[in-house]
Formats: C-alpha cells, sequence, structure tokens
C-alpha cells in the first residue's frame, strides 16, 4: 500500500479511506433505491390470484383514480359459493362434506353440492348459523347473484311426523291433539246402551326436525299408531268429544 510504503501522508490516506467508506455507503443506498423503484415498477402490474372474469368496470383511459379504489370484481363463476342459515335443531347432525341438493331458480332439476364450511357461532339477528356450500357450475350456466333453495342431508332419524298446522302453541308450549275412544254409556226407553265415541286427548310435545310442511314431535305419550287432529283444534280442550270426516 501507499501509506505502508510512505508514498502518502498519513492524513491522505485517512481522506481516501473516508472517501471509500462514503463511497460505500451511497452504492448501498443507491441499491436500496433501485430495488424500491423495481418493485414499485413492477406493482403497476397487478396479477389476480384467481382466473375469472372482470365485472363492475366503470373506468374510461386515462381516467385518474383515487388510492384504494375498487377499479373492478373478478368474476369466478366455475366454482360458485352458497351462503345459508341453519337452525340450531337442524346443526346438531351437520357436519362438513354433507351433501346438498341445490335447487336454483328455473332449474330443471337439484344440482349436486357439499358443504365446506360451518359458523360454530349464531347469527345474533336470525339466531341461524351460516353454512358455506360449493357448487360446481363448469358451464357458467348460473351466475352470481340467483337464489337457490338447499336441501342438506343430515343422515336417517327415527320419529314421529305430523303436519305442522296440527301443532298448536299455548303459551310458549307446543301441544297437539289425538284421536282416543272412549265408551259413553246412555239411557234410552228405560234401557242402557254403551255407544263408542272419539275423544279429543291434548298431548303437550317437543319439536324436532322440519321439512317446512311436517315437524317431528316427541312425547312419551304419543304412539306411531295415533292419529292426529289436524282441522279445528284450536277450538277443542282436552276431553272434548269430536266427530271424524273424511
Amino acid at each position: 500500500m501507499l501509506y505502508n510504503e510512505k508514498l502518502i501522508s498519513e492524513q491522505e490516506f485517512l481522506d481516501l479511506k473516508n472517501k471509500l467508506a462514503s463511497s460505500e455507503g451511497a452504492y448501498r443506498s443507491a441499491v436500496a433505491t433501485f430495488l424500491k423503484n423495481e418493485k414499485d415498477y413492477n406493482n403497476l402490474t397487478v396479477k389476480a390470484k384467481i382466473n375469472g372474469k372482470i365485472a363492475d368496470l366503470d373506468l374510461k383511459l386515462y381516467q385518474k383514480v383515487e388510492k384504494e379504489q375498487p377499479l373492478f370484481k373478478i368474476v369466478d363463476n366455475d366454482n360458485l359459493r352458497i351462503l345459508s342459515g341453519v337452525s340450531s335443531q337442524d346443526i346438531v347432525g351437520l357436519k362438513t362434506g354433507a351433501v346438498a341438493n341445490i335447487y336454483v331458480e328455473n332449474a330443471l332439476k337439484p344440482i349436486q353440492g357439499s358443504l365446506y364450511e360451518i359458523n360454530p357461532i349464531a347469527n345474533p339477528s336470525t339466531r341461524k348459523f351460516e353454512v358455506k356450500i360449493k357448487m360446481e357450475n363448469k358451464d357458467c350456466k348460473y351466475k352470481q347473484g340467483m337464489f337457490a333453495r338447499v336441501v342438506l342431508y343430515t343422515g336417517k332419524k327415527e320419529g314421529i311426523l305430523v303436519p305442522k298446522k296440527a301443532v298448536i302453541i299455548e303459551e310458549l308450549y307446543s301441544y297437539i291433539f289425538v284421536v282416543d275412544k272412549e265408551n259413553v254409556e246412555s239411557e234410552k226407553d228405560g234401557e242402557k246402551e254403551t255407544k263408542e265415541m272419539l275423544v279429543a286427548k291434548k298431548i303437550k310435545v317437543n319439536l324436532g326436525i322440519s321439512d317446512g310442511e311436517n315437524c317431528e314431535v316427541i312425547s312419551s305419550d304419543l304412539k306411531k299408531s295415533n292419529r292426529i287432529v289436524v282441522a279445528g283444534q284450536y277450538s277443542l280442550n282436552d276431553g272434548d268429544y269430536i266427530k271424524e270426516e273424511n
């Protein structure tokens, strides 16, 4: 080195050393600036994370846009997601992977889908649990925003189903009337005779699952062979005599 050979003074050596350190710092700063500018340049081209079609595009060429302003949406209609709500009674037997029959408006036959997500917390407004169902739509026949009815398979269950209209609610409790028989003695022309009469028997029940028109009723006093009163039950009292009409 020139300094070791005594060809330059110590002051000149220190000046050159400081210039080298300053140049190295400037170089590192320039590299950092270059990398940042390169990243900013690459970010000018935004790449979507999914494939799909552009929707809700309402921009003109060279139009000025604001920061964080939504420009458009990318829609993937090949795989649709359906949001639905399930009651607390039905959520118990529901598991992810359950088969779903999806009835889209104006569709001639149901489409099969599968349940892939269950929200463990009920919606405070509807008291229902949100579930998500995926449905393939390769031909893009169905569009986002359409309404659908979903039937989820929760498994088999033994129980007694009655028409929902047969259930009456009194003071927050559920009841149904079943048809019972009773022998009634009467006297006519001095002779006693026994006549079999139909009697309405009121039974308190708990409600189970429902398919919309029918619902499950649970009671230890109820048998599968019981006949149910489905008309006029709101004017009945326990033990009233009734007449069967065809």
